[in-house]
């Protein structure tokens, strides 16, 4: 999903915070690292309609521009803006035909926790859907910490649980 925009002219351009400019200068100084990874995962038991998991994430990354910021060098300066909402295709792992599927779920999480954003013009966020057996589903997600922390991963999984309850009873299922 390393979707680069041209630049133009409706796009509104912003400062960094302080805060956010430390962490750029921290991915100057170490590119392409996981340094600024935050993120985890959360685990479901029961049944999951897993459509609706990836439509709840979908609306979650829709209503929070906070999520969809880009940041981007112009004319000498570091700016942040808000790249408009387009619908997220989320992969999917099944880890329930493996012998131990909480291992190897565990062992794909910490390599995907490794995986480093490229911070320049390109999203800032990662969801995967993941299933260890037919009643233990979930997602995993990670954020540069340019546009999140602790409390902001918080609100995400209070918001997409909302949401996924919301579509349930919307859907009738």
């Amino acid at each position: 999903m390393n979707m680069i925009i041209k630049d133009n002219k409706d796009v509104k351009y912003y400062p960094l915070t302080h805060s956010q400019k430390r962490i750029w200068y921290i991915e100057k100084i170490h590119p392409l690292t996981s340094i600024n990874n935050i993120g985890g995962s959360v685990l479901i038991k029961g049944p999951v309609k897993m459509d609706l998991l990836e439509e709840s994430i979908n609306i979650f990354i829709e209503k929070n521009e906070g999520v969809r910021l880009r940041i981007i060098e112009r004319n000498g300066e570091i700016k942040q803006f808000v790249y408009s909402y387009t619908k997220y295709k989320l992969n999917f792992y099944d880890f329930s035909q493996f012998k131990n599927p909480e291992e190897e779920f565990n062992i794909w999480m910490e390599e995907e926790a490794k995986k480093p954003f490229n911070i320049e013009n390109n999203p800032l966020y990662f969801f995967a859907l993941y299933k260890l057996s037919d009643n233990n589903k979930g997602y995993f997600a990670k954020f540069n910490h340019i546009i999140a922390d602790g409390w902001s991963i918080n609100v995400m999984t209070e918001q997409i649980c909302s949401n996924y309850m919301n579509l349930l009873i919307k859907k009738r299922y």
